[in-house]
């Protein structure tokens, strides 16, 4: 719906390069929006472009629906854009009428799905929303007459999803159709792998390895949106499927419009990629292999069939014959025979004993006679496939097939109920009924009523619908079978399929969901433990620290080592045990715990000095099991005071969260706080502190009690001389804490997890300045002559004796009655020290 624009924007091209597929920066400095109109004739070529600007809006304050038809390259697609949108701000609903903009992402390969967008976009514009529209719909058909004054995103432009949403908010029509090159001038597979995602299901990752395809066929649209083939490098799939899984994903899925033509347009193949992608499958995941053409499947059959007998790829191949007859596969330009795709299958049955193989079949394309479809008829009742699409052929505008002479409506519509009454016929899964199979629970049924799984084969399998079941692999026994489904009987407990959780900022905390049985709680942490240590063995990493949740679980809620409740302290001891236990088997060299909820709200009801001493048990039992173990690790406390003193300054997210604990007084409110406790108790020997650099770092250090300093890039930032002094702290100390510099690293709500990168390079950077600013101050003897000068005073005489030895306060009013001081106290000569530190830190930059 055009605005303030006289014409609708056809392009915008030129503000960023279709070269460049990162998401932009948005600079809350920019006022607006200069957009170049592309002209519509050539009257007049020397004519100037006019520039018109844009409004200003508040970006990210919006609410977005998304929907989305057609295949699973589109449902990534949705997913991408809604990640980029999630990521600047914007709220997602699935309520349509509770949203200002409409993001409708099209599907070209069936009249009624375009009929459903067009119908859609009707309604949109009814009740006067904004809607922008994606696919291939308006990629294949720019110039339909309903698409006239809608914002477009083309297929390959949707990681400027953004841009676009915004400028259709400010009341602009814009239009990107743009395709991405590789910097050889190839067609590149589209936008990045990598830019965030807000998943339909959390537990499954949707993965496009390319773009486009090989064939010609004469009844497909898709070719015209999608375009020529474009492949995405092996590295990003297998980094995005690694990303994935860290994520909570257990399932992947690979989708384009044809897989087994990938990696030919750059030197590589479809089994080559798998051969890759299940090196970083974590034990209990599975990946399902995407739709191919008989052509391409053809070339490699004896390596995909040796691929389907890995445990974690799924016995299932998505093959579309279309047609039986080869007159109708030649008038389709599908590019094989019959006995092609016969051959696919009868090898794959044979090599691959019980695999599914799904197929497709389009009935009444233009000119296929009697003879042609009973050739179709009796192909699917030779291989009676369990998984069988059938579809009417629609002929779709622009395409050859359009223009053939069709076979009429009512004839069209017998074949398909014959071919139809064919598959009702048979039973695919009855002889099943009492097999025993592992199934992976992924989601839920339509119905709402049980939890779907499926077997080894891609095989639905409805499992009961109880929360412990979701995500997880589960041994079942076959009870009774149906047409698309069967149902599953738990024999066994449900076994974690990979990590449930990412693991964040470098410190593997939480990473054992909870569970009231005890005995299906240590199983899972056994499951993890096995996990992490593979993890580290394949990527050679050392853990630095391991943290036990002690702050999320219900009965935390007034403390784990203070609750009022003996179980509750039972518990956290118990919690505690088995992660020093963890601890010493992935041989962390510390052990954290960090105090989230240990205080009171109100003295009236709490008995603080009880509350206190049990932080001390807690703590002390903590050390005597350790060393029980033989554990040699350091013990690390955290004081709760950045969450307190940050929250003014960072506002929202900070005050939500200490508005959640609803907590004015912790026990570990700061480091003074933390020293008292632990020298009281007699627990100094044991327990040093993580701190973060500053103020609480120095007073750690003078009491010998710095266990590790953490920065974490999120809600703190620090200055150089901030750094450059921790740095000079821990050089005086002669080495580094045990626990070491951390930098706990991640990524803002409106950036991608690509920025991490640049996060780490600009810390590992200012660190590094920060060492060598430090070293020359020491060297230089900078700060230590400025203090020697500055307390000369204490060097001899009477000062000397203040500390080193007993004085009494009758010697020092002798002292002062003497030596009465007159004038100023010394300069501390801030000013100038700060101009030679700023000094040194110019010259630093300047290497």
């Amino acid at each position: 719906m055009p605005g303030v624009c006289d014409e609708i924007i056809d392009d915008i091209e030129d503000l960023i390069s279709s070269q460049d597929i990162t998401p932009k920066e948005r600079y809350s400095s920019r006022k607006s929006v200069s957009v170049r109109s592309r002209k519509r004739d050539n009257k007049n070529d020397s004519e100037p472009v006019e520039k018109v600007i844009l409004e200003s809006v508040v970006p990210g304050t919006q609410t977005i629906y998304v929907k989305t038809w057609g295949c699973a390259h589109n449902n990534s697609d949705s997913e991408y854009m809604a990640g980029l949108l999630a990521a600047h701000g914007y709220r997602l609903t699935e309520d349509k009428f509770d949203a200002q903009l409409w993001l409708l992402n099209s599907c070209t390969v069936k009249s009624p799905a375009e009929d459903h967008f067009k119908n859609e976009i009707e309604l949109g514009q009814s009740r006067g929303i904004h809607v922008v529209v994606a696919g291939c719909v308006p990629q294949g058909a720019p110039r339909a007459n309903y698409l006239t004054g809608l914002s477009v995103v083309g297929v390959q432009q949707i990681d400027r999803i953004v841009e676009i949403v915004e400028e259709t908010l400010k009341g602009h029509t814009v239009r990107l159709f743009g395709q991405k090159k590789t910097s050889e001038g190839r067609k590149a597979g589209g936008a990045s792998l990598l830019l965030p995602k807000v998943r339909k299901n959390p537990l499954v990752e949707i993965i496009s390895i390319n773009t486009g395809c090989l064939n010609q066929c004469t009844y497909c649209k898709t070719k015209h949106a999608r375009g020529e083939l474009g492949s995405y490098p092996p590295e990003e799939i297998v980094e995005r499927a690694r990303q994935s899984f860290t994520e909570g994903v257990c399932e992947i899925w690979l989708t384009s419009e044809d897989t087994g033509t990938y990696g030919r347009d750059i030197g590589t193949s479809l089994p080559a990629l798998l051969w890759q992608l299940v090196e970083v499958i974590p034990e209990g995941c599975r990946l399902r292999l995407g739709m191919t053409n008989p052509p391409y499947i053809l070339e490699h059959l004896a390596e995909v069939a040796k691929i389907m007998h890995h445990p974690r790829v799924y016995k299932f191949l998505h093959v579309p014959v279309q047609s039986g007859s080869d007159q109708v596969l030649s008038d389709m330009k599908r590019e094989y025979t019959r006995a092609d795709f016969e051959k696919v299958v009868d090898f794959l049955r044979e090599k691959v004993p019980g695999i599914t193989i799904a197929t497709d079949i389009i009935c009444g394309f233009p000119g296929e006679t009697d003879a042609d479809f009973e050739a179709t008829y009796s192909l699917c009742d030779k291989y009676r496939f369990p998984s069988l699409f059938i579809n009417q052929f629609f002929a779709r505008p622009g395409t050859p097939a359009a223009k053939m002479t069709k076979v009429p409506a009512q004839e069209v519509k017998k074949r398909t109920k014959k071919l139809s009454e064919l598959f009702r016929s048979y039973e695919p899964y009855g002889h099943k009924v009492g097999d025993i199979y592992e199934v992976l629970v992924t989601d839920i049924s339509h119905d709402k009523n049980y939890f779907v799984a499926h077997n080894e084969f891609y095989e639905q399998v409805l499992v009961p619908k109880e929360e412990k079941y979701m995500g997880k692999m589960l041994t079942v026994k076959i009870t009774s079978a149906s047409k698309f489904s069967m149902m599953g009987e738990p024999i066994d407990k449900p076994k974690m399929a990979g990590l449930t959780a990412p693991l964040k900022k470098g410190v593997v905390s939480d990473l054992v969901p909870y569970t009231e049985n005890w005995e299906e709680s240590k199983a899972h942490w056994d499951d993890v433990t096995e996990y992490i240590q593979e993890l580290m063995q394949r990527y050679h990493v050392k853990l630095m620290w391991l943290a036990p949740d002690l702050h999320s679980h219900a009965r935390y809620v007034s403390g784990a080592f203070t609750s009022n409740d003996a179980a509750t302290f039972a518990q956290a001891a118990t919690q505690i045990k088995r992660c020093l236990e963890v601890s010493q088997r992935l041989n962390a060299e510390c052990f954290l715990i960090w105090p989230y909820r240990e205080g009171y709200h109100t003295p009236f009801q709490t008995d603080v000095a009880r509350e206190i001493k049990l932080f001390a048990k807690l703590l002390k039992l903590t050390a005597e099991y350790k060393d029980r173990l033989n554990y040699r690790c350091q013990l690390l406390i955290m004081p709760y005071y950045n969450n307190y003193h940050n929250r003014n300054f960072y506002g929202g997210w900070q005050h939500h969260l200490w508005r959640e604990r609803d907590l004015v007084h912790t026990y570990m409110w700061d480091v003074t706080s933390c020293l008292y406790l632990l020298k009281h108790y007699n627990l100094d020997r044991h327990y040093k502190v993580a701190v973060a650099p500053g103020h609480h770092m120095y007073m750690a250090n003078v009491y010998n009690m710095l266990g590790a300093v953490t920065i974490t890039s999120e809600f703190d930032h620090y200055d150089s001389k901030t750094l450059t002094l921790m740095m000079k702290c821990i050089v005086d100390q002669g080495t580094a804490p045990p626990g070491g510099i951390n930098l706990q690293l991640s990524s803002r709500q409106d950036s991608d997890v690509r920025e991490l990168t640049t996060t780490y390079v600009k810390y590992i950077d200012a660190l590094a300045k920060a060492l060598r600013v430090a070293c020359t101050l020491i060297a230089e003897q900078i700060l230590s002559k400025h203090l020697q000068q500055r307390y000369a005073s204490y060097y001899s005489g009477f000062g000397s004796r203040i500390i080193s030895s007993d004085i009494s306060m009758e010697e020092c009013e002798e002292y002062y009655k003497k030596n009465q001081p007159h004038g100023d106290v010394p300069s501390s000569k801030y000013e100038h020290l700060d101009i030679v530190f700023q000094r040194h830190l110019d010259a630093c930059d300047h290497i």
